[in-house]
């Protein structure tokens, strides 16, 4: 696991704790071998609104931009991941990508030209 320096200096202790939880419980519930062929990003983000209400309940803090809606509470990352085909068009990947830019602007120049031709790509298919 590894984390952009610019991404964790911004965050409380609190918030730390609650993200190390998150990105623990992708690999507790191995979301990484349950992706198959959906699109990475989506996918990683349908997990993300999975996993977020659980570390909430455990008490644990997140970033006030973590991604969480109450209708996707208790759902898997398989059953949220089709809402984000047919409900969010691209108006979603949009703000999917400025979040991406975002983290990756200062950190990683190569991976910020994937996100955005990736990007690019989608939005060409809608």
């Amino acid at each position: 696991m590894y984390f952009f320096c610019l991404s964790v200096d911004s965050l409380t202790p609190e918030e730390l704790e609650g993200v190390l939880a998150h990105e623990v419980l992708h690999c507790a519930l191995a979301h990484h071998c349950r992706r198959g062929t959906r699109e990475p990003r989506l996918w990683n983000e349908a997990a993300d609104f999975a996993i977020n209400p659980i570390v909430l309940k455990n008490g644990l803090a997140l970033p006030a931009d973590a991604l969480i809606k109450d209708e996707y509470e208790g759902l898997s990352a398989e059953e949220i991941y089709p809402h984000f085909l047919s409900h969010h068009g691209s108006e979603f990947r949009l703000g999917t990508f400025l979040l991406w830019l975002r983290v990756y602007s200062h950190n990683d120049i190569f991976l910020l030209w994937e996100y955005l031709f990736t990007f690019i790509l989608l939005l060409s298919k809608t």
